[in-house]
């Protein structure tokens, strides 16, 4: 009898600390994300497509679909590495250092990216030419600059930054044209952002009053902004460190990103954006060998199909 209560023991604590490698999520197209997953792997990107998860490539990190979802970028140790679903290379970019936060340009001709230069302590984005291989400055912030979430408007004529800085009165968000002219500073207190769609919206991020001041460290709220108008409306309060940097589905249907699990997990969740209660897994935590802790999914991509 002792035996048979230890094994239905360690089977219901095996259920709770490992969950299934892949989902099913009740939605159309495939991620791609990095992870730790393996000990024996390490960090890696993987691609999920009908329920099955696949290796991509060891000691890759921020995989992106190209906008017709043939292609696949992720950062290597000093550029940027182009696959096809199957984890074949079709193209390694060299660029002297390891880049993060790729986003590929709407018309799938341009990668912006982040890089740190560490010996001037700032952060620079740069942007990457597909057709040329001509890589060149897109932006630089001066000293001190950390650079959040990048993001394209859905026609590809501008792009939001969110902008860490020493001085509090250049922190927040800004747009700026894809030339990298015309820069703007829109918002003081955003910490992570979305682009609607609709191109006339975006949503925001922050725990933040108009005044700068914290209100909460642990919650926020998210915030829509009539880009043409300047007007602000609160949607939803959530907790600031579960919910950074989230993305939205191309059908403006769903937001969707990498939420804690556990003590030291991460998983791929979304989410119906006229629902914040209704979350759905996209992937479930493992457990690492060894009581190492539970996988870590991150900076996830969605390719939703035609």
């Amino acid at each position: 009898m002792k035996k048979i209560v230890l094994f239905l023991t360690l089977v219901i604590l095996f259920t709770l600390t490992s969950c299934a490698q892949a989902q099913n999520p009740p939605v159309k197209g495939k991620f791609v994300f990095y992870s730790l997953r393996d000990p024996k792997v390490g960090w890696a990107a993987y691609l999920l497509k009908d329920g099955k998860m696949m290796l991509l490539g060891k000691k890759l990190t921020s995989p992106v679909f190209s906008p017709d979802g043939k292609t696949i970028a992720a950062t290597t140790g000093n550029g940027i590495v182009l696959l096809d679903e199957d984890g074949h290379q079709k193209d390694l970019i060299d660029l002297g250092k390891r880049p993060a936060k790729l986003r590929w340009s709407p018309d799938g001709k341009k990668i912006l990216y982040s890089i740190r230069i560490k010996e001037e302590r700032k952060g620079i984005l740069r942007e990457l030419d597909l057709l040329t291989n001509e890589d060149k400055l897109f932006l630089d912030f001066g000293q001190g600059t950390h650079f959040g979430g990048i993001v394209y408007s859905p026609d590809g004529s501008q792009v939001m930054v969110c902008i860490d800085h020493p001085d509090p009165e250049k922190i927040g968000i800004y747009i700026l044209n894809s030339d990298g002219t015309n820069l703007r500073h829109i918002n003081k207190h955003g910490l992570s952002q979305i682009w609607l769609p609709d191109g006339k919206h975006i949503i925001y991020e922050t725990n933040r009053d108009e005044q700068g001041h914290q209100i909460n460290k642990k919650f926020g709220s998210f915030f829509r902004m009539d880009l043409e108008t300047g007007k602000v409306t609160k949607l939803q309060d959530v907790e600031i460190l579960t919910l950074a940097f989230p993305k939205i589905s191309k059908d403006g249907k769903y937001y969707y990103l990498s939420k804690p699990y556990g003590q030291d997990g991460q998983r791929i969740v979304l989410w119906p954006v006229e629902d914040f209660k209704k979350e759905i897994s996209v992937t479930e935590c493992v457990s690492l060998s060894q009581g190492t802790g539970l996988s870590q999914d991150l900076d996830p991509d969605w390719h939703q199909g035609d």
